[in-house]
């Protein structure tokens, strides 16, 4: 795209941006529950997209950052329910432990959960306006919700018409207020919502499915950490059970993933696809290192050890992106540490392997000039140099008592010999060499070459980058609030299109979707039948009288995609 057209979609972006959001803080102050509707609108002329999808799909941190679409979010995250603060005195419970007592243990829910049912075909049918109370109970105010709307009408907008509205408000006002007496003195109809429904409404909430969700995550962690633990060969039970749990957290990280890819074409899919990835490859090495070996040899123990161990640190830095962000506190904190690490740190992992390759190399050449080649040498010098930034290693620069003696018989025309001779000490080192290869000799240009790489990176560098990080918290610090309000959205709306049990529970939600699927699809191919059988016979035919060998046979032609001769 051309500079100046970036530019020009950039400026008139920002200036619509600028206009969406005027009118969001406008209409927030006039009539927030208006604004609440508004934002959860689908516009046809948007792909039946809502304001705020289109807001994120348009990374505009800004409106969701505004207060009316965070109190938006908070209501979507709660769902149906709320969480009631009880006056304990020095004891306050943090809301998470009441909405998991509740949700294990049932009876909880009469203390510390209060209700608020959406519009729901259960509230239909029964013709009921709930409203709000201490004990969660639904109180019928028809007579007087009729009497209110019978009141909002439309303006006159001539004289006439104002005469005629005022001569039938005086013929109304008393039925009006015999109405209105009477519902004031009439005991108001008190309903109880149902066990059954209290439970479906706390399960159905984005924030019981988080708190459930994080809670089996961490019994899983616990189970992987004893898994690695285990001496030796492992428990079998317990790896089974161990990889069976994870091939069930893919397939619901799958699923998501091909739904979150379907209904919002603009979210980016990659880091999901890369963790589906990494899982199944952990699920095959497990697999083949921990699991068959207790039939077959085919893995030693220490690699199983080191597969189980990467593999336990990445699951718990899953932790970092899927549950963290959404806490106030931790939120803002990852982004911080999200920008630090991306550009500060890495600046200074480049600066830094300057001075480190050429510390450690000068380094390991001065305190052992006669190291042989080959990969421990390798090793030691880019490992010193490294570890040197946490240990200072300083025993060696003083040499050893017990080399001296060879290092004396060393003479300086050592290496002057025939062209032949020259650089062949590696490969057929003398009698000379051989006791003095991995002696460290003592020098003052050791102790030189040792101080300033040391003073270079543990004062200069270090101090550096703890400046960097400052400078870095205070740009990203009026930003890191919006920014994780903007990735408050995503993850609200993740967990409020997931299923309520977490895994591997919710193994039997999968159950329950492929038997309700396959139960539309007989039924489906049963009336097909009957349609099939009603047009062959040119008779009126009843799906109870179709046969069922009939109807069973055309379903599995159905579902095979095989068409019947």
């Amino acid at each position: 795209m051309e500079l100046f057209l970036r530019t020009e979609m950039e400026r008139n972006a920002k200036e619509f941006g600028d206009k969406a959001l005027g009118v969001l803080d406008i209409g927030y102050m006039d009539s927030s529950e208006q604004t609440y509707s508004m934002l959860s609108t689908p516009l046809k002329d948007f792909n039946n997209k809502t304001s705020i999808e289109i807001a994120h799909d348009a990374g505009y941190i800004g409106f969701i950052a505004h207060p009316c679409c965070q109190k938006w979010l908070t209501r979507k995250l709660f769902g149906a329910i709320q969480v009631k603060e009880l006056d304990l005195g020095f004891l306050t419970l943090p809301n998470w432990f009441k909405i998991l007592v509740s949700v294990f243990f049932i009876f909880p829910i009469y203390i510390w959960i209060g209700f608020v049912p959406k519009a729901s075909s259960w509230k239909k049918r029964r013709g009921i306006t709930f409203q709000v109370d201490s004990d969660s109970k639904v109180v019928d105010n028809d007579i007087s919700d009729s009497d209110d709307e019978e009141e909002d009408e439309n303006l006159p907008t001539s004289k006439s018409l104002l005469q005629n509205e005022l001569e039938r408000f005086k013929k109304r006002k008393k039925l009006t207020v015999r109405r209105r007496l009477q519902s004031a003195f009439q005991k108001q109809v008190e309903k109880e919502i149902p066990l059954w429904k209290k439970i479906y409404l706390l399960w159905s909430a984005p924030i019981t499915t988080f708190w459930v969700t994080q809670t089996m995550y961490f019994c899983f962690l616990g189970l992987f950490c004893l898994a690695v633990l285990w001496p030796t060969c492992g428990n079998f039970y317990l790896d089974l059970t161990l990889w069976l749990w994870t091939s069930i957290i893919l397939i619901d990280l799958v699923q998501r993933t091909y739904t979150k890819h379907i209904q919002h074409k603009a979210v980016n899919i990659l880091g999901p696809f890369c963790e589906i990835i990494l899982v199944m490859f952990f699920l095959i090495m497990y697999l083949v290192l921990r699991i068959i070996p207790h039939w077959f040899n085919s893995a030693d123990i220490i690699t199983s050890k080191v597969v189980l161990s990467i593999a336990l640190i990445f699951f718990f830095y899953r932790l970092l992106g899927i549950y963290l962000p959404i806490s106030p506190t931790l939120g803002p904190m990852l982004v911080r540490m999200n920008r630090m690490i991306k550009y500060d740190f890495v600046d200074f992992i480049r600066m830094f392997l300057v001075f480190m390759i050429s510390g450690g190399v000068t380094i390991q050449a001065i305190l052992y000039p006669n190291y042989p080649l080959g990969i421990d040498l390798v090793k030691r010098v880019l490992t010193r140099p490294l570890f040197a930034m946490f240990l200072t290693q300083i025993a060696d620069l003083d040499g050893d008592t017990s080399c001296s003696g060879h290092y004396n018989n060393v003479s300086i025309g050592f290496c002057t010999a025939d062209v032949n001779f020259r650089g062949s000490h590696y490969a057929n080192p003398e009698s000379v060499i051989l006791p003095i290869q991995k002696c460290p000799y003592s020098s003052l240009f050791g102790y030189l070459i040792t101080i300033q790489y040391l003073l270079i990176c543990k004062l200069v560098l270090v101090t550096l980058l703890f400046a960097m990080f400052a400078l870095t918290i205070t740009k990203v610090d009026n930003e890191a609030s919006e920014i994780w309000k903007f990735q408050r959205y995503a993850l609200i709306i993740d967990f409020e299109e997931r299923l309520n049990l977490p895994p591997p529970f919710i193994i039997f939600s999968y159950i329950c979707i492929l038997l309700k699927k396959i139960y539309n699809k007989m039924k489906g191919c049963k009336r097909n039948c009957c349609t099939f059988c009603c047009c062959s016979k040119k008779a009126k035919c009843s799906p109870a009288s179709t046969s069922v060998s009939g109807g069973l046979m055309y379903f599995w032609s159905r579902f095979v995609n095989v068409d019947i001769v």
